[in-house]
C-alpha cells in the first residue's frame, strides 16, 4: 500500500474519531458526575436565559462577577444544587422555598439547626430572605460595625412593616444605629439571628422572665421591673406610650416657648441699646 494511500486512510480515521468524541463526550461528561462552574456558565451566564414556571418567566441567569466575588465564591454550583451535574437537569434540581435550608446546610449544619427551631421556619422567611440570593452573599465581617447593625434593621423591616419598625426607628436604639453608632443593639441583639423566637416562648430572650438578663448586655445589672416596660411603642395620645408622648409635647412646647422668649429679650436689648445711642450721640 503506498504512502499516500495510507495517509488518506489516517485522515479519514482522525475525522471519524474527531465526529465521534464531538457528539458523544456530552453524554459522557453527564454521566461522569462532574460538572465545572465554567460549564454551568455556558447557559447561566447568558443573561437571557430563562425559562416559563407556573405562567411566568423565570430567570436563570447567573452574574458570574458577582458569585465570584461573593462568600461563595469558592463553592462548585453542585455543592448548592445537589443533582445539577446530571445533563439534563433532573426535575429534582429546582430550588424552590422549601429545599434552601437543607441546601444549606451542606456547610452550615449547625446554623440550619437553629433556623429550625426558630419561628422563621414554620413558613415565613427563609435563608435567602434574609441573607439574599446565595449567588452574592457577601461576608458581614467585611463591612464596618456600623452597616453590619443598619443591615439588621434594614432587613427585618422588610417583614416587620408598620409600628414595629417605625416604633424602633424612633427609639433611641434605632436613632443610634441610624446616626452610625457602633455600642447600640440592633433587632438581632434583643431578638436574636438564626433562633428568633416569639416573646410568648420561654426560650426567647424577650420572653418577659429573660428580658431583664437580655437587656443587662448592654445595661448591666438590669432589675426585674425592666420587664414592666413596653417596647416598640409609638408616641400616642393613647395606649403605652401616652406618658412620652405627653412628655415630648411638654419639652417642645418649653423650648419653642423659651427661644421665642430669648429671642424677644434679645431685641428688646438691642432696641434699648440703639435708642440709647441716638439719645447720646
Amino acid at each position: 500500500m503506498s504512502y499516500s494511500v495510507i495517509n488518506r486512510v489516517n485522515w479519514r480515521l482522525l475525522f471519524l474519531v474527531a465526529v465521534l468524541v464531538f457528539c458523544f463526550a456530552p453524554l459522557a461528561y453527564a454521566s461522569s458526575g462532574s460538572q465545572s462552574n465554567e460549564q454551568c456558565m455556558m447557559c447561566h451566564g447568558n443573561p437571557e436565559f430563562s425559562i416559563e414556571q407556573d405562567g411566568k418567566t423565570k430567570s436563570l441567569y447567573v452574574d458570574q462577577d458577582a458569585l465570584a466575588n461573593s462568600v461563595h465564591g469558592f463553592s462548585a454550583c453542585t455543592s448548592c444544587h445537589p443533582g445539577s451535574d446530571a445533563l439534563p437537569h433532573p426535575e429534582t434540581v429546582k430550588m424552590d422555598r422549601t429545599k434552601i435550608a437543607d441546601s444549606c446546610s451542606t456547610c452550615h449544619a449547625g446554623v440550619v439547626e437553629e433556623y429550625k427551631l426558630s419561628l422563621h421556619s414554620k413558613g415565613i422567611a427563609t435563608c435567602t430572605d434574609c441573607h439574599g440570593g446565595g449567588h452574592a452573599i457577601q461576608k458581614e465581617s467585611q463591612l464596618p460595625i456600623s452597616q453590619q447593625l443598619q443591615n439588621h434593621v434594614e432587613t427585618c423591616g422588610k417583614c416587620h412593616q408598620g409600628r414595629v419598625l417605625q416604633s424602633y426607628q424612633d427609639s433611641f436604639h434605632g436613632i443610634g444605629v441610624y446616626l452610625g453608632g457602633t455600642n447600640v443593639p440592633s433587632c438581632v441583639t434583643c431578638h436574636g439571628a438564626h433562633a428568633a423566637l416569639g416573646s410568648d416562648d420561654p426560650a426567647s430572650p424577650v420572653a418577659t422572665a429573660n428580658v431583664p438578663q437580655t437587656c443587662s448586655t448592654c445595661h448591666e445589672g438590669s432589675p426585674a421591673n425592666m420587664a414592666a416596660g413596653t417596647e416598640h411603642f409609638l408616641l400616642e395620645k393613647e395606649g403605652p406610650g401616652k406618658p412620652m408622648f405627653y412628655t415630648f409635647k411638654f419639652f417642645t412646647w418649653l423650648t419653642i416657648i423659651t427661644i421665642t422668649l430669648l429671642i424677644i429679650h434679645i431685641e428688646l436689648e438691642l432696641f434699648r441699646r440703639f435708642r440709647d445711642s441716638k439719645r447720646h450721640g
